[in-house]
């Protein structure tokens, strides 16, 4: 390559070429010298590291310690490396060599993949735009990871720029002392305090992108695709490993021992849900008239919503985030931060499970389930609307909602509970709605946005029809 110009050979060789000719058609073009900068020396580091590969390498309790010492110092160089990458990109220098990116340039000479050098410069940019989290990578207190979902942070709450920047200092204090996930976590809910109206927008913009597919191929077998909102998601997962454990009880019942992910026949875990599937469409073929899944494995399927105590006592405006569990797996793989918005729908028309857990998760005390909707009420309210009272919504019926919400002392009567779909029942919640009147004769929904309201009363009952007794 010269002036600027680039030249490509195209190379012809018979299959009976030798190996040793293509091991080396190359050398005249892949550059051969180190890929150390000129003018820094790292013969000290590269000495240092084979004195540490030459130590004694019998197992030992000192290994434990070495291997921390060592990410902390990895860290460090990660650091190091990534304003080193990041300085490089800025200053243009790769065009000498006739690159058109640093990101070329670099994946090229360090003969490692795109994405691990793309992280590299991403991580570059990153201190820049978070000085105090950077600092605390270059002393090796955090890892890109953290600093990784703090960028995401900024990005995806651009209204809470200013407040995440004044409580950087705290922030990185924070990711100090916890693991990329839980500073996830923590991030939203501070996020969720600061503007729980941005969050809201966020998890609605969000969801706007889930989807499902159902298509029917060739052979007649069906496809599922599916992107689902975490409550919706949570929900299918906990009705799905209830269904699947019920498929493993009945292989017991049968004689058969448990077969774990891969039984004697090679029958995988994802075979297994298709049985449990099959075993949930069959529950909801015979739901009765109310829209229930009937029991699986003696109980319904349940969404917990755990809530800090501290956090409810300090919580005045009802701002408080929750947390999506599903009992009986693992914490980490079944947990989904979700808005106190969400948290009021669930409690709107769900089941009550108290729990009082002290800051060190001991279990203090637990109270019986209590459902937030009676069963007799929910059927009344069944007979009275027929479908969802939203206006000009024909839908059947899915869920009981609460006028005045409960948590603000709403009662849970028939006056107080209308019936709505599901999409009208988070629309109502997440969306400029209020709702005011009496459910059993004239309920006001009006839009807050437009101004716009509508009257809406019960549907007339069919004729044959008993009378409804408040």
């Amino acid at each position: 390559m010269t002036g600027g110009q680039q030249y490509f050979v195209k190379l012809i060789l018979p299959l009976s070429a030798p190996v040793d000719i293509l091991e080396h058609m190359f050398d005249n073009i892949v550059p051969t010298d180190s890929p150390v900068a000129s003018g820094v020396d790292l013969s000290a580091l590269h000495a240092f590291i084979d004195e540490l590969a030459q130590s004694d390498q019998r197992a030992g309790t000192l290994d434990g310690d070495i291997a921390v010492a060592l990410e902390v110092a990895i860290r460090r160089l990660q650091s190091v490396q990534a304003q080193a990458a990041d300085r490089f990109n800025t200053s243009g220098a790769f065009a000498a060599d006739g690159a058109r990116r640093a990101h070329s340039w670099l994946t090229h000479r360090s003969n490692t993949t795109r994405g691990q050098v793309g992280v590299m410069l991403r991580a570059g940019v990153w201190q820049r735009r978070h000085p105090l989290m950077g600092a605390a990578l270059a002393a090796g207190h955090i890892s890109i990871a953290h600093l990784r979902a703090l960028d995401r942070t900024h990005a995806r709450f651009p209204r809470l720029q200013p407040v995440l920047i004044e409580a950087e200092e705290s922030i990185a204090e924070l990711a100090r002392s916890t693991d990329v996930r839980r500073f996830e976590q923590l991030l939203f809910a501070l996020c969720h305090r600061a503007d729980p109206d941005a969050v809201d927008a966020d998890e609605r913009k969000h969801n706007k992108h889930c989807y499902l597919f159902a298509t029917t191929v060739l052979d007649g077998q069906v496809r599922l695709d599916a992107l689902l909102p975490a409550d919706i998601g949570q929900q299918f997962l906990a009705t799905l490993e209830s269904a699947r454990r019920a498929v493993v009880a009945d292989v017991a019942a049968d004689g058969c021992h448990d077969p774990g992910p891969v039984d004697e026949e090679g029958q995988r875990l994802s075979h297994r849900n298709i049985q449990a599937l099959h075993r949930i469409l069959n529950a909801a073929a015979a739901a009765t008239e109310e829209s229930y899944l009937p029991a699986i494995n003696a109980s319904r399927p349940v969404i917990h919503v755990s809530i800090p105590i501290e956090s409810l006592l300090d919580d005045t405006a009802g701002h408080t985030a929750g947390l999506l569990r599903r009992f009986g797996m693992p914490a980490e793989v079944t947990t989904t931060i979700t808005s106190s918005t969400h948290v009021k729908r669930l409690a709107c028309d769900g089941i009550i499970n108290p729990f009082i857990i002290d800051s060190r998760g001991r279990l203090v005390a637990s109270l019986p389930s209590v459902r937030s909707v009676p069963i007799h009420l929910r059927k009344a309210v069944h007979v009275r609307d027929l479908h969802c009272r939203f206006p000009g919504c024909p839908s059947r019926i899915d869920e009981a909602h609460h006028i005045i919400f409960a948590r603000n002392d709403g009662p849970t009567s028939m006056n107080n509970l209308i019936g709505l779909c599901w999409y009208h029942h988070q629309h109502i919640h997440h969306g400029p709605w209020e709702i005011a009147g009496d459910a059993n004769y004239t309920v006001t929904f009006l839009n807050t946005h437009s101004g716009i309201s509508w009257r809406v009363s019960p549907p007339p009952q069919p004729r044959n029809h008993a009378p409804l007794i408040n």
